[in-house]
């Protein structure tokens, strides 16, 4: 790879932590989404909810909709060094890349549902009820491409055989276990309050946070990580000159 292409590389790993901040204040506080409304609100309630807080809920919603879109970056830049530890006909790399793009799209659309409903406040609470609910299971039941991607990029740092790995093992084990964790979202459908809910411990605070700073951390080795390729293309370059 090129310097220029390293340096790309290197800023669309930190597009993650711009797409973090962002969506922390916009989804996360402005929404009103840390924690999110309860399953079991009342139509009325939650219309309500939407009615008081119309602007802010748009502002919020509409900011952090195409801000999903930073996540794209990360991904490639993922799929990019996942190549040079698989090679180029390794599947991984692409079963990653994949379930990055399509984790934008499912994060995406379950925004999308939520603007829609600020958009319309005065609309009938059934309605605004009824967008609510898909967003959050459009969010949550979705969680199988996310598990794929997490789960081929641990698969692919556990294959390589560098000298100085980049990552331990026990750390990329922790990153199946909390791709796997996801599977409790399976019963969440059946709980509109409790810690099995959409805002309850095992499927709100631990697959959504759990993940995040695993993410955080792995990406951390990554940008570091690219300092071990450019040393190794120099190597390269240096032995075929010599």
């Amino acid at each position: 790879m090129t310097r220029q292409n390293y340096f790309w590389i290197r800023a669309s790993l930190l597009s993650l932590f711009v797409f973090f901040a962002i969506s922390l204040f916009f989804w996360g506080i402005l929404a009103y989404n840390i924690p999110p409304l309860d399953g079991s609100i009342s139509a009325a309630d939650l219309a309500q909810h939407f009615r008081d807080h119309a602007a802010r809920l748009r502002i919020g919603y509409g900011v952090a909709l195409p801000m999903y879109a930073l996540m794209l970056p990360w991904s490639v830049a993922v799929f990019a060094l996942m190549r040079r530890i698989e090679g180029g006909d390794g599947i991984l790399s692409y079963i990653q890349l994949g379930g990055g793009i399509l984790t934008v799209v499912v994060m995406s659309m379950g925004n999308a549902f939520w603007l829609t409903a600020a958009f319309r406040p005065e609309t009938d609470p059934a309605i605004i009820q009824m967008l609510y609910d898909a967003g959050w299971l459009t969010v949550d039941l979705f969680f199988g491409v996310t598990t794929l991607q997490y789960c081929a990029l641990a698969l692919v740092l556990l294959q390589d055989r560098a000298p100085k790995k980049l990552a331990p093992k026990w750390f990329l084990w922790l990153g199946f276990w909390l791709s796997i964790e996801f599977m409790l979202e399976i019963i969440m459908p059946h709980f509109r309050s409790g810690p099995f809910s959409w805002s309850g411990l095992f499927n709100y605070w631990l697959p959504f946070f759990g993940p995040i700073t695993w993410v955080t951390v792995m990406t951390i080795i990554l940008y570091r990580s690219v300092h071990r390729f450019e040393e190794e293309d120099r190597a390269a370059l240096a032995a075929s000159s010599s």
